[in-house]
């Protein structure tokens, strides 16, 4: 029986583990395809912002083409008061595609730079997912360290009751009054995330080390009176 509660325990454990690795990899998933999500739209960003520029630019070359063609067409003949009247207009044009030119220049800037700063925050987040799995790990190996310490130490104090003569009542009466006087470990809350795991399982270690020194304790009179 004792043997059943513990593969069904192990069997649980187990199963939970499987449930929060899939969880860590869905998070991880959903948080990778955000980011992605966010560095394609700014890469569309960016390329409309560079057409943008080159047309801006194919525009300014045109104007000055034309303005040089009006500077040609002076020294043929004299310039007409509605001609006259156009340059200060051409001047204006060309003073705002060169402002928002500019404009353009310094908006490309920020948007690579927000760019670089996604893509060290992702590198930064998939170090501290993979540190927080490696510790996940860790526990889990410690748990199963301990989950395998405590099933030795049940066969081998189920092995003593036999070579003693007790039955399986008093061995069952013997755990019950030790799971009676355990107590469950207390961790402080200020501690960080690897220390309170790697206290958790030397806490589990030591009560499962002292649970059975005492069972040990317990069971050597009833050896010893039926000897």
């Amino acid at each position: 029986m004792e043997e059943q509660i513990s593969a069904a325990r192990e069997r649980l454990e187990g199963s939970q583990q499987r449930h929060h690795a899939a969880r860590l990899k869905q998070a991880a998933a959903a948080a990778d395809g955000k980011l992605f999500a966010t560095l394609d739209f700014t890469r569309q960003q960016i390329e409309d912002f560079e057409r943008l520029v080159a047309r801006l630019r194919e525009a300014r070359g045109t104007y000055s083409k034309s303005e040089l063609e009006a500077v040609k067409a002076q020294d043929c003949e004299p310039i007409g008061s509605s001609e006259r009247s156009r340059i200060p207009e051409l001047f204006e044009l060309v003073r705002r595609a060169s402002r928002r030119k500019l404009e353009l220049q310094g908006r490309q800037q920020w948007l690579l730079a927000n760019q670089r700063q996604a893509e060290q925050d992702r590198n930064y987040a998939r170090k501290a997912l993979d540190q927080a799995r490696g510790n996940l790990l860790q526990l889990q190996a410690e748990r199963l360290q301990v989950c395998q310490e405590r099933y030795n130490a049940s066969q081998e104090a189920s092995q003593l009751a036999s070579s003693a003569g007790l039955g399986s009542s008093v061995l069952k009466e013997l755990c019950k009054q030790l799971r009676a006087q355990e107590g469950a470990p207390q961790v402080a809350k200020e501690e960080p995330q690897e220390a309170r795991s790697q206290s958790r399982a030397q806490l589990w270690a030591g009560a499962t080390s002292a649970r059975w020194a005492s069972f040990g304790s317990a069971l050597w009179p009833k050896v010893r009176g039926r000897r």
